[in-house]
C-alpha cells in the first residue's frame, strides 16, 4: 500500500503556502487550526466542529522526512492509503471503522499536523483581529 498525499483546495482563494500559528482544542470537541497566509497574510481557520479522531503535531527536523517531494509549496492535503489510519486501525485491534476515515494534513513551515476525522472540516477566511469570536462566545 503506497501512500499518497494530494493537494487539497477546500476553498478558493487560498495561497499556496501558509505558516501554522496556532491549535487549539475548545469546548464541545471543536477543533482548530489557524494559519497565516505567507504572502498576503490572510488567516485561514480550519475547524472540526466535532472533534476528531486523532492528530499529531511533527515538528522541525523530522518534517522533511514526511513530506513527499511532489508536494511543493502548498499547505492543504488529503491522504489516500494513509499509513497514520492503518497504524491507528492496527493500534485499536482492528476495531476502527477505518474506511470512514480521512486523513489531512497540514504543513507549515517546520510542522506538519495530521488530523484524522470521518467527515471533513469547515476552513474559511476569518479576520484576524476577531478570531476568536466565533468559537468563544458562538457567534457567527
Amino acid at each position: 500500500m503506497q501512500e499518497s498525499w494530494g493537494k487539497w483546495q477546500p476553498i478558493s482563494g487560498l495561497e499556496k503556502y501558509h505558516n501554522i500559528y496556532d491549535i487549539e482544542y475548545l469546548a464541545q470537541g471543536f477543533f482548530k487550526i489557524l494559519l497565516i497566509g505567507h504572502a498576503e497574510g490572510k488567516c485561514v481557520a480550519v475547524i472540526f466542529e466535532n472533534g476528531v479522531s486523532a492528530h499529531r503535531y511533527t515538528y522541525e527536523s523530522l518534517r522533511t522526512l514526511r513530506m513527499p517531494e511532489s508536494s511543493g509549496a502548498w499547505t492543504f492535503f488529503k491522504v489516500s492509503k494513509s499509513s497514520y489510519i492503518k497504524l491507528l486501525f492496527e493500534k485499536s485491534n482492528n476495531e476502527t471503522d477505518y474506511l470512514s476515515l480521512m486523513h489531512f494534513v497540514f504543513a507549515g513551515a517546520d510542522t506538519i499536523i495530521d488530523v484524522v476525522a470521518t467527515y471533513e472540516p469547515i476552513v474559511e477566511f476569518i479576520d484576524w483581529e476577531n478570531r476568536y469570536k466565533r468559537w468563544i462566545k458562538g457567534d457567527e
